[in-house]
C-alpha cells in the first residue's frame, strides 16, 4: 500500500456545524491552488503585491526560497480595504490603541480574570477584523460551496515518528471567521487545520484532534467513532475549524462558546454527498515546503509593531515545527 491508499483508508469524515443563532458554516476545505490564485502575494512592509510573468499560482509559491519567502504573505481580500473604507478606518481609528493594548501579550491575563475584570469582550474583539473583509471573504468564496465542481481537498502527509506511522491530515480554509461571525474569537485569512491517525505495526492504535492552540487531545482507536470502522468521525467547531471526537457546545476559552454539534447540512468525506477529492502529498509540494511566509494577510500597527496574532495569517504545515515534525511528541504519545 503507498502513501496516498494509506491516507484514503484512514481520511476522515468531517461533521459541520451551525451556530447558536443557526447560521451555517461559511468556509469548507479547499485546495491551495484555488486559494492561491484568488490571492495577490506581498513582501512584508510593501504596498504593492509582488508580479509574476506567469502570473501566482502553486508553482510561483513554491520556488521562491525560504528564506525569502519567510517575509511574505499571501493576502485573499483584505488588501483591498487597508486605508479605503470608511469600518477599516474605524477599526484603526477609534478603539485601535484599546484593542491593541488589550491584544498584545493577551496570554498576561489569565481567562478567568478576564471574565470578572469584564474584558474577555475586549481581547475577542480585539481578534475581530473589519466585517468589510468578511463580507468579501465569504462572497469570494462562495464559488467553491459547488462541490460538484470544486471537490473539497485535503493535504497529507505520512511519516515514521518514534515508533509509529503517523498520518497527518492537514485541512485548509480560505478564512476563520469565528471572532465575528459565530460570536467567537479570531478572525484571519487563511486556516490549517490538523487530524492525526498513528499505526503501530500497520494497525490504527490513536487518533489526535487539534484544536486552537493547545496540544491536541489524542484518544485510542477504540473510543474513536468512525465510519465503516476506518474513517475517524471529526466534529468541526463551527468558523474556528477546530477538532472534536464528539459533537457538542465546547467552551475553549472561558466566556466564549464554540459550536460543533454536527448539526450542518454539510458533511465531507466517506458516506457522505461530499467526498473527498483527489488528496495532495505535502512532502511532494514544493509550495508546502519551500512558502515559509504566511497564508493570509499580516497586519502592523503604525507600518511597524505587529498587532494580535489572532489576526494574522498563520504560517503553513511544514513552518509549523513541532506539528509537522514530532507529532508523538506534541500528542502526548512520547
Amino acid at each position: 500500500m503507498n502513501k496516498q491508499e494509506l491516507a484514503r483508508q484512514y481520511e476522515p469524515v468531517l461533521y459541520f456545524s451551525r451556530n447558536g443563532e443557526g447560521h451555517e458554516e461559511n468556509f469548507f476545505p479547499m485546495s491551495v491552488d484555488n486559494f492561491i490564485a484568488d490571492c495577490r502575494l506581498y513582501q512584508g512592509g510593501e504596498a504593492t503585491p509582488l508580479q509574476f510573468p506567469q502570473g501566482l499560482t502553486a508553482k510561483t509559491l513554491g520556488q521562491t526560497p525560504a528564506r525569502v519567502s519567510k517575509n511574505y504573505y499571501l493576502s485573499y481580500v483584505a488588501d483591498r480595504f487597508i486605508g479605503q473604507t470608511a469600518s477599516w478606518l474605524k477599526w484603526f481609528e477609534d478603539d485601535g490603541l484599546v484593542r491593541f493594548s488589550v491584544s498584545e501579550a493577551p496570554d498576561e491575563v489569565e481567562p478567568e480574570e478576564a471574565v470578572s475584570f469584564g474584558l474577555m469582550n475586549e481581547v475577542a474583539k480585539s481578534q475581530q477584523l473589519p466585517p468589510d473583509i468578511i463580507t468579501a471573504s465569504i462572497e469570494q468564496y462562495r464559488p467553491y460551496q459547488d462541490f460538484s465542481r470544486y471537490p473539497p481537498v485535503y493535504t497529507y502527509r505520512v511519516m515514521n515518528n518514534r515508533g509509529f506511522t503517523v498520518i497527518q491530515y492537514w485541512f485548509f480554509y480560505a478564512f476563520n471567521d469565528w471572532g465575528t461571525s459565530h460570536n467567537g474569537m479570531n478572525d484571519h485569512e487563511g486556516d490549517w487545520e490538523t487530524v492525526y491517525v498513528f499505526l503501530e505495526n500497520s494497525t490504527p492504535v490513536y487518533v489526535a484532534y487539534a484544536a486552537h492552540i493547545g496540544k491536541p487531545t489524542t484518544y485510542p482507536w477504540s473510543q474513536v467513532p468512525t465510519y465503516q470502522g476506518s474513517h475517524p468521525l471529526v466534529y468541526v467547531g463551527c468558523g474556528s475549524h477546530a477538532s472534536y471526537i464528539a459533537p457538542g457546545i465546547y467552551k475553549p476559552v472561558v466566556g466564549l462558546t464554540e459550536y460543533a454539534q454536527g448539526n450542518s447540512q454539510v458533511h465531507i468525506g466517506p458516506g457522505t454527498q461530499a467526498p473527498w477529492g483527489e488528496p495532495v502529498d505535502l512532502s511532494q509540494q514544493e509550495w508546502a515546503l519551500n512558502f515559509a511566509g504566511n497564508w493570509g494577510t499580516t497586519f502592523r500597527r503604525f507600518g511597524s509593531s505587529a498587532v494580535s496574532s489572532g489576526v494574522q495569517g498563520p504560517v503553513g504545515p511544514a513552518w509549523q515545527f513541532d506539528k509537522w515534525e514530532r507529532p508523538v511528541w506534541i500528542t502526548g504519545l512520547g
